[in-house]
């Protein structure tokens, strides 16, 4: 790891206890903050809090954001010599505004693409998606669902990038509290995808389970306890048709986690302890602290 840091940065640890300026000078406000400077000290990165959680994770974001602070003056120029129209060089702009976590210049470029554009042009296609993650993540739900539906206009029912719109688009619609009909949405979604064989209907049984079991306010017991069984016989069909697939575990998790408080409890406890035993990070370990959890219940 300091390998890989001294490669391309000078590491400097600073104690606020002893040295009050130098935090101040960066508007240092909380701990742990990393801070990112060029050589006449202004900042190119800053984030609060570890942009990482484990030594793996620490040094493909310093790739990353050395690839970024390299390619940025030369996108820049290219960008701004293409006055502002060059939408393929303004895809690779935006993704290093991005990881070097400059979304409000990544925005910019986004609305500079955008600006004027014929909505029927697939060509800003990518551009409508990066802009409505940037979106999201400025707590702007319904504007990123603007540009998601957008984007569902423009794709052929053949490219690979729909299904990941969907998905987007439900993520959209679960943080802005538009619930609506997206039950059924999610589950046409989810055939779809455990027909594909395809382990993102893994991702589509998880979306329908939070928005019918675990946020749907059901006040009739028995059909609470029926939108799990469902739930569970969702993730079960995963579990059975994506044998080959690494996730397969993540499904067989989750049938027996939603479970627990069904008609099919004892199958689910020793689905659970299955789990536990086979030794698979991290969805063993998982296994275990909801064991003890449900243990701590008189489970077991």
């Amino acid at each position: 790891m300091a390998e890989r840091v001294g490669r391309d940065f000078v590491p400097l640890l600073i104690d606020v206890d002893n040295d009050q300026e130098t935090p101040a000078k960066y508007g240092v406000t909380a701990m742990p903050t990393l801070v990112i400077a060029d050589a006449a000290g202004e900042v190119q990165v800053k984030s609060v809090g570890a942009p990482f959680d484990n030594p793996k994770d620490a040094v493909k974001w310093f790739d990353d954001v050395a690839q970024a602070l390299k390619d940025l003056p030369a996108l820049e120029k290219a960008f701004n010599e293409s006055k502002n129209a060059d939408v393929v060089t303004a895809g690779k702009l935006i993704d290093s505004h991005t990881k070097l976590g400059q979304d409000d210049k990544a925005r910019k470029v986004c609305e500079s693409i955008l600006e004027g554009r014929d909505p029927k042009d697939t060509a800003v296609a990518d551009v409508r998606i990066k802009f409505a993650d940037l979106l999201m993540r400025g707590d702007e739900p319904d504007k990123a669902a603007e540009q998601l539906k957008q984007v569902l206009k423009l794709l052929a029912k053949d490219d690979k990038r729909l299904v990941d719109v969907r998905m987007k688009l439900i993520d959209c619609r679960l943080y802005a509290d538009d619930v609506a009909g997206l039950d059924k949405d999610i589950e046409t979604l989810y055939a779809e995808l455990l027909k594909a064989k395809d382990d993102r209907a893994i991702d589509a049984a998880m979306k329908w389970t939070q928005v019918v079991v675990w946020f749907g306010g059901e006040e009739d017991d028995a059909k609470a306890k029926a939108n799990a069984l469902k739930a569970r016989s969702q993730f079960l069909a995963c579990a059975k048709e994506l044998t080959s697939s690494k996730r397969a575990v993540e499904a067989k998790f989750f049938a027996a986690y939603v479970g627990h408080d069904t008609t099919e409890k004892e199958a689910a406890i020793k689905e659970m302890k299955e789990i536990a035993a086979a030794g698979v990070d991290p969805w063993s370990d998982h296994a275990k602290s909801v064991l003890e959890q449900w243990e701590g219940g008189k489970d077991g």
